[in-house]
């Protein structure tokens, strides 16, 4: 519970903020949009919030200083709007570091990042922010990894199957399935469809998995340690009922 979490961070003096995250994300093709864009304003300011929430932890992987200074850009703008600065010193003031992913942040400076930006600014600064809102969710959306829900795990048993997966790693779903993550960069190990999940359960402390392995045409088991199990269980489930859903209404 929210309030539980507000009790705790007030008691141990911690710095906190909450994120509100959409659950379930479709992700569509070039032949059908299953995301249009929404006439709520309240709607899309949330969930840009949510994107760039994601790519500044570090959720979304980011390949390229160019990408990143695209996002920081786009972001500065939003929060500014006309009066961003376009300047290496009003960058820094206006604390451009704080825009850049937690995995890019140590590679430059303050000051280095805001001659890294600097360029990008007046190429965007004309642009209305829900304009600027819309760009960045258009360029984080080409992430594989865009709208997914993250659980921190660790192996329990060692299924042959996942053997290059290391003990700690992070579980990600989406509409496109289950997918295993690098701890700290977060890159794609390994991923399956819901389709091949034949069964899947959590406890207070384990999730399991009967997945198929179309290598072979057979079956494994899996299961992992986390204190999100039983949200791991409802994610599967609400995906497999969204598609479905999906599915029939496109027929």
């Amino acid at each position: 519970y929210l309030g539980d979490v507000f009790q705790e961070k007030v008691r141990k003096n911690q710095n906190f903020k909450f994120v509100f995250k959409r659950k379930v994300y479709l992700r569509g093709n070039e032949e059908r949009d299953l995301d249009p864009p929404s006439e709520d304003p309240i709607f899309n300011r949330l969930v840009y919030l949510q994107a760039q929430d994601e790519i500044i932890k570090g959720n979304l992987p980011i390949d390229s200083e160019d990408e990143v200074a695209q996002f920081v850009a786009l972001a500065m703008v939003v929060d500014n709007g006309e009066e961003c600065p376009t300047d290496t010193g009003g960058l820094v003031e206006a604390d451009v570091a704080d825009y850049v992913p937690i995995t890019w942040k140590d590679e430059h400076s303050a000051d280095g990042w805001a001659v890294i930006v600097a360029p990008y600014i007046p190429k965007v600064i004309d642009m209305a922010p829900e304009e600027c809102q819309d760009a960045f969710l258009a360029l984080a959306k080409e992430s594989p990894l865009y709208g997914s829900m993250y659980f921190h795990t660790k192996k329990d048993n060692h299924a042959y199957e996942l053997a290059d997966i290391p003990d700690v790693f992070v579980s990600a779903f989406n509409s496109d399935g289950l997918h295993f993550l690098d701890a700290e960069t977060h890159d794609i190990l390994k991923s399956c469809g819901f389709e091949d999940v034949y069964r899947w359960g959590g406890g207070s402390s384990k999730f399991t998995l009967i997945v198929y392995n179309s290598e072979n045409d057979s079956t494994y088991d899996t299961s992992f340690w986390t204190t999100q199990a039983t949200d791991m269980s409802s994610v599967i489930l609400d995906y497999i009922k969204a598609i479905l859903k999906t599915e029939e209404e496109i027929g």
